[in-house]
């Protein structure tokens, strides 16, 4: 099966982002439309008035429709963790997404 090893970029193509292998990987692999997971990733950015390039750190949950209630259970209970962690390290609530459908992350 696919994979993103985002920590060293291997599996990256150029001229591509995290983000967007990330988002086909969601829609193009069966395997993981109904499995649920929390992603963390950087996202290239570049500020629109300075032109500066930096890199935020972001966090994803992936809970589809389709996944076993006890899963969606443990996976919202990780994950109201991981935001109040990430936000004692300043992580800007702005930079979570969460999405249950291919909608909402299109």
């Amino acid at each position: 099966s696919s994979g993103i090893n985002a920590e060293y970029g291997d599996d990256i193509p150029e001229g591509s982002s995290t983000f967007e292998e990330l988002k086909k990987l969601l829609h193009d692999e069966a395997e993981y439309q109904t499995k649920p997971c929390i992603i963390i990733f950087f996202l290239d950015t570049e500020n629109k008035q300075s032109k500066a390039k930096k890199q935020v750190l972001c966090a994803f949950k992936w809970l589809p429709q389709g996944c076993a209630i006890n899963k969606r259970m443990v996976y919202t209970t990780s994950w109201n963790s991981l935001k109040v962690e990430l936000g004692k390290a300043s992580i800007n609530s702005n930079n979570m997404f969460e999405a249950s459908d291919w909608d909402d992350i299109e």
